[in-house]
């Protein structure tokens, strides 16, 4: 059927392909003289030329050969590498197009060894395939599949599945050549499942075409006529080229059909590939079908003067390059079975022997090969008997035998093969089965998903088709059911925002009851500390350290409320306000306070804060308290740092004391430092020799 595509191709589709590749020349032409006359780089021009070089080569190899010398020159002048495998793979293509075989091959090897060696995957596979295309040529298919086993393992890990899959075709027709059709039908599903990747329709054609004829070779017609209708169905696909492809894909399937002797099919399927047949040469072998199809039919009269007449008009075209030897075997074995049951048992024997003859040469055999010949056989056996010819039907009988033994042979050996790929398959299946279950609840998710997908696709376009019928009824009434989905999304955004300050509130409120409860008992331990650690002589002073001491908390808990979080607070801003607030307290005519503050943004939370506010509220009253009198400025640094997990608090001032008014060591302040301290788990060093300085150190854990 090979010589039929090549027929078709000429026939029907070089019209259309010469208009194509005409209006392709002269756009490919246009680009490259404005490629060349531009200020580019050689290397640039030379991706131009060669596309220029595969256009116009269909119709002007001379041209084509003038423009590769010039690709030549660009890729010599630069030493550009790559070049030199594109102008070896052009100059093999310039070879095929003359029928120059020798030196396109030494071309194309040269161009893939180039591929090869810059790891240039893509074009090393074409280059590769130029290569097995020219072996197939000369019938060396050994060498085709050592070459494409080859390029494929080294490609193993490479992407570029079109490529590997023309490369697979090319291997399973070496296997064909060689009637390893079990071989061949594996790599063209192979190449099937690669095309199908990648959607490349005119992949998947050609390998359905192929593994169907392969079933039909192998007689396994249920088969191959699932595969032709595969082929027939892709090659719609492309509406523009399915009349160029159609009577290969009627001829393929009539044949299938006529051989499942679903008769009445077959006959309507051929008669539809007529009204497509140019040529004579087809023609004749589609009638040489009809005739055995009408015979079948009971119309026996019809198919032997179909035969007959095919038989007549064949002479003249034996010789022809679409000449198809089956027309002549189809036509006298229909001679042979319409004479054979009238009973003119000598025009029968002469058709019988005529089929024998012209299928004894023909190697290797197909299954309806031998399914003819056993026929043969069989009603020559019958003649004989009939002739009286005891030893001469014996012989014909054991031939019919071993015709059927190779006919089983042949599906046994495809059976068996079948088997052994079965049980391979079941192991692996076994594998994969383990991997599959750890992807079955991720499948079954994305399955679920693309079904909700299409539902809703399904419910959009349905909704698309009722709005389009039915638009002025239900315009309005949609138009308000948004109106209302709206409302209903922003009332219940509403409520929930609702809801949430509620429930913020409600929070805050207990926050503030047990903070407050808090609060209150740490004023009146404070409150009892101081007056049970003095005596109690200036009441002024007293309420003045106890308010100031209260006002550092109430501070704390005015920070935390201005904060968007209210577990912890800005120190920097908390102790500015602390120690603003004590400024304002204490401030005097005759003596000024200098705060010198150095106190980065760090976040305290409360258990935290409210310990160290506490403390710097003691220090600066202990300076206040304990300053000489007649110094007129004092001047107080607070600066914290941190450095590796560890807060450091310093504290100190240039404060002179006064005479007998030093702060004693055991007095209420320094113990409520001290305590405070502790209170923070942190550690404290304190330097008295010329001016007061504290040292804190502590975690925020």
């Amino acid at each position: 059927m090979k010589k039929l595509d090549r027929l078709i191709m000429a026939m029907l589709f070089l019209p259309l392909l010469n208009s194509y590749c005409q209006t392709e020349v002269s756009r490919e032409k246009e680009a490259l003289l404005e490629v060349l006359a531009s200020g580019l780089h050689d290397t640039l021009k030379v991706g131009p030329v060669y596309r220029y070089i595969k256009a116009v080569r269909p119709n002007n190899i001379n041209e084509a050969k003038t423009y590769t010398a010039t690709l030549f020159d660009l890729v010599q002048q630069n030493n550009y590498r790559k070049g030199f495998g594109i102008y070896y793979l052009t100059a093999a293509d310039n070879e095929i197009a003359e029928y120059k075989y020798d030196s396109s091959l030494k071309y194309a090897g040269k161009a893939a060894d180039i591929f090869e060696e810059l790891k240039d995957w893509q074009d090393y596979l074409v280059a590769v395939m130029r290569v097995c295309e020219i072996n197939s040529a000369y019938g060396r298919n050994d060498l085709v599949i050592e070459i494409a086993t080859g390029a494929l393992e080294k490609t193993r890990s490479q992407k570029f599945i079109i490529q590997k899959c023309n490369i697979k075709v090319r291997l399973a027709d070496a296997y064909v050549s060689m009637s390893k059709y079990d071989e061949a039908i594996k790599i063209y599903q192979e190449a099937l499942e690669g095309f199908g990747i990648t959607d490349y329709t005119p992949g998947m054609r050609l390998a359905c075409t192929e593994i169907s004829r392969l079933y039909t070779k192998m007689g396994l017609y249920d088969q191959a006529l699932e595969y032709c209708d595969k082929a027939f169905n892709l090659a719609k696909r492309y509406e523009t080229y399915f009349d160029n492809t159609k009577l290969i894909m009627l001829l393929d399937k009539g044949t299938i059909l006529l051989n499942l002797k679903r008769y009445k099919q077959a006959e309507t399927t051929f008669k539809e590939a007529m009204k497509l047949a140019y040529k004579e040469e087809i023609k004749l072998f589609i009638r040489s079908n009809l005739a055995l199809i009408n015979y079948y039919l009971g119309n026996t009269d019809k198919g032997r003067q179909q035969a007959q007449l095919v038989i007549d008009r064949s002479k003249i075209y034996t010789a022809s390059e679409y000449w198809y030897p089956e027309t002549l075997v189809f036509c006298n074995y229909t001679l042979g079975l319409t004479y054979y049951s009238k009973k003119e048992m000598g025009k029968a024997k002469f058709f019988f022997d005529n089929t024998v003859s012209l299928l004894k040469g023909k190697s290797p055999k197909t299954y309806k090969d031998l399914d003819i010949l056993k026929e043969c056989k069989k009603h020559l056996c019958k003649i004989e008997i009939f002739n009286n010819e005891t030893e001469k039907s014996v012989s014909l009988l054991e031939e019919a035998v071993r015709f059927e033994s190779e006919k089983e042979k042949i599906q046994n050996n495809f059976n068996l093969n079948n088997l052994s790929s079965a049980v391979d398959l079941a192991q692996k299946n076994v594998e994969v089965k383990k991997l599959n279950e750890e992807n079955i609840k991720h499948k079954e998710a994305i399955k679920k998903e693309h079904i909700k997908a299409i539902l809703l696709i399904a419910a959009l376009v349905m909704t698309v088709v009722l709005m389009i019928v039915i638009f002025k009824d239900y315009k309005q009434k949609i138009k308000k059911s948004k109106q209302l989905e709206i409302r209903n999304n922003i009332v219940n955004r509403q409520k929930e925002e609702l809801e949430k300050n509620l429930l913020e509130k409600n929070l805050l409120i207990k926050e503030v009851h047990h903070r407050v409860k808090n609060n209150f008992q740490m004023v009146i331990s404070l409150l009892n500390l101081q007056v049970d650690s003095e005596n109690v002589k200036d009441i002024n002073a007293f309420l003045e350290e106890a308010t100031s001491r209260i006002l550092s908390m109430a501070l704390i808990h005015q920070s935390l409320y201005e904060e968007e979080n209210i577990s912890k607070i800005d120190f920097h801003k908390f102790v500015n306000e602390l120690i603003s607030s004590m400024d304002n307290a204490f401030k005097s005519n005759t003596h000024k306070l200098i705060f010198d503050i150095d106190i980065p943004h760090y976040m305290f939370d409360i258990q935290k804060a409210i310990p160290l506010g506490l403390i710097l509220n003691e220090m600066v009253l202990n300076t206040i308290k304990h300053v000489h009198t007649k110094q007129k400025i004092t001047v107080i640094s607070i600066n914290l740092q941190y450095e590796e997990g560890i807060f450091e608090l310093s504290y100190s001032d240039n404060g002179i004391k006064q005479i007998g008014k030093s702060q004693p060591k055991n007095s209420f302040g320094r113990e409520l430092i001290y305590l405070l301290i502790d209170q923070i788990k942190g550690r404290v060093n304190v330097s008295e020799e010329q001016n007061l300085c504290y040292n804190i150190t502590f975690q925020n854990n």
